[in-house]
Formats: structure tokens, C-alpha cells, sequence
């Protein structure tokens, strides 16, 4: 479980460090963070410990691959991968606009 205030590197060397708790659910959990160089905020979903880590990672670097913002700019596909020990999850930067 990460606290307010960690910061995460991720798989590209991004470090992004946690604002708050967003949603604990059946899959993982979701946090607000940003971004500490460019302070894009967004949502880092840590996924739990049952789920297969290797799926994991081949769907979510297929949606980092499949570029989906540039096909469809309301899609906001992750960003970058979490894949550091026991953590393993994303990072999607949050829809602009207003939020429902």
C-alpha cells in the first residue's frame, strides 16, 4: 500500500509521487499522483497481488503501444508501467476538462 507523499519511479525513469487515495477495489488500488517533473496529474492503479503479472504488463504496454489518445482524444490509455518488485500497475494521466 503506498501513503501520500511516496514517490514511485516507473518504468521509464518518470517519477511520479502520490497526492491521495482514489478507489480500493477487487483488482487493485488507485491513487492520485503527479508527475514531478512536468506535474501532470493522474492516476497510478496498482494492481493486486493475485492478479498474473505477466498479463499484466503484455495488456497494459499494449495500450501504452496502441497510442489510443492520438486514434480517439476522450480515450485516456496508461501512459506508463509500474513494474517495480511486488508492484506491478500503471500510470494514466487524467482527462481535461471538467470531471464528472
Amino acid at each position: 500500500m503506498l501513503a501520500n507523499g511516496d514517490v514511485v519511479t516507473l518504468s521509464s525513469g518518470r517519477k511520479i509521487q502520490i497526492e491521495g487515495n482514489v478507489f480500493f477495489g477487487a483488482q487493485g488500488q488507485a491513487y492520485v499522483a503527479i508527475d514531478s517533473k512536468t506535474r501532470q496529474k493522474g492516476v497510478l492503479k496498482v494492481m493486486n497481488g493475485h492478479m498474473e503479472k505477466n498479463a499484466l504488463l503484455k495488456r497494459t504496454n499494449f495500450l501504452i503501444s496502441a497510442h489510443l489518445q492520438a486514434a480517439c482524444p476522450v480515450l485516456y490509455a496508461p501512459i506508463d508501467v509500474l513494474n517495480s518488485g511486488k508492484l506491478v500497475g500503471h500510470f494514466s494521466p487524467f482527462a481535461t476538462g471538467i470531471c464528472l
